[in-house]
């Protein structure tokens, strides 16, 4: 399992036929780690800014087969 997505989720959600999209995708809590989520067809490069702050958290890796 890959951010914890599992390969079937992110089989839907690249076949767009995820039946509950926001379950998955945008910032989760999981066993007191953060995971973001995100479906950005065509995107070449993603970082995660803190809002509060504006500093940047770092880039979201691209998962295989996404």
């Amino acid at each position: 399992m890959n951010a914890m997505l599992t390969d079937d989720e992110i089989a839907a959600l690249m076949h767009a036929n995820h039946a509950d999209v926001f379950s998955v995708l945008e910032m989760h809590e999981r066993r007191g780690q953060l995971y973001v989520n995100a479906c950005l067809p065509g995107a070449i490069r993603v970082e995660l800014l803190d809002r509060s702050t504006g500093l940047l958290r770092g880039p979201l890796n691209r998962i295989a087969g996404s």
